[in-house]
């Protein structure tokens, strides 16, 4: 018997080619790599998805990844924030966005290779 698609929003994605998809019956967020997309592209928030359901160890994971309704990209605005947390080790951390909103992730390649600093 086949595993029942799922179904969910893409709430995060990073440039490291993994992310979080939300599942509107369910109060948890479950992983999702890139591998689980046919062409391995990356997704983009707020994308509906389907899915395979895999549960592990850590909490379950998205295997089979459709995108069933792409969200529109428009052009990027600049928003105000602080610097919650950075690793400077690794090249990365979190702004804490000025409206509220989620913690955005931040890469030291977007910073112009910059390190930040928290604050």
């Amino acid at each position: 018997m086949a595993a029942e698609r799922q179904y969910g929003v893409v709430k995060r994605w990073t440039e490291k080619s993994f992310g979080f998809i939300s599942r509107p019956d369910f109060s948890d967020s479950i992983f999702c790599h890139n591998r689980e997309i046919p062409d391995r592209t990356a997704l983009i928030v707020g994308s509906k998805v389907s899915f395979i359901y895999k549960d592990d160890e850590k909490g379950g994971k998205a295997k089979e990844v459709l995108v069933e309704e792409a969200a529109v990209v428009h052009d990027l605005a600049r928003e105000m924030g602080t610097i919650k947390r950075w690793n400077a080790e690794k090249g990365f951390g979190f702004i804490s966005r000025a409206n509220g909103g989620d913690d955005a992730f931040v890469h030291k390649k977007k910073c112009e290779g910059s390190d930040l600093v928290e604050g």
